[in-house]
């Protein structure tokens, strides 16, 4: 029963559930895998925008051309956006006619389109 005082681990009463702190609003840590995740796959999807925007995937952006060397570049650029979650801009939901909300949507997408 909620509101009712409850026998602690050591035997004696805990505090009613009126009584307990409301849980944090973020974890700080959490909140910094989330900062990290978004900057890893801000270039990716900056480029991903171009692709969407002009059918082209601009390979001189990347630091390392060897990572798609043997594999298409767009097929490459969807394979590392595959799961990704961060929602896309109302601009890109509105170039794919609204068919995709997050990054990774759009990425298969697009993916299937190709192959298609």
């Amino acid at each position: 029963m909620l509101g009712m005082a409850r026998w602690g681990g050591d035997g004696g009463i805990s505090r009613s559930d009126e009584e307990r702190p409301a849980p944090p609003l973020f974890i700080p840590h959490a909140e910094k895998e989330h900062k990290k995740m978004i900057s890893r796959h801000g270039q990716l999807c900056r480029m991903f925008a171009t692709l969407i925007e002009t059918d082209r995937v601009p390979t001189e952006e990347l630091f390392d051309q060897s990572v798609i060397a043997g594999h298409d570049p767009a097929d490459w650029l969807c394979d590392q956006l595959w799961d990704c979650a961060d929602v896309l801009p109302s601009a890109l939901r509105a170039e794919l006619d609204h068919a995709a909300n997050t990054y990774g949507q759009a990425a298969r997408m697009i993916h299937a389109k190709r192959e298609g």
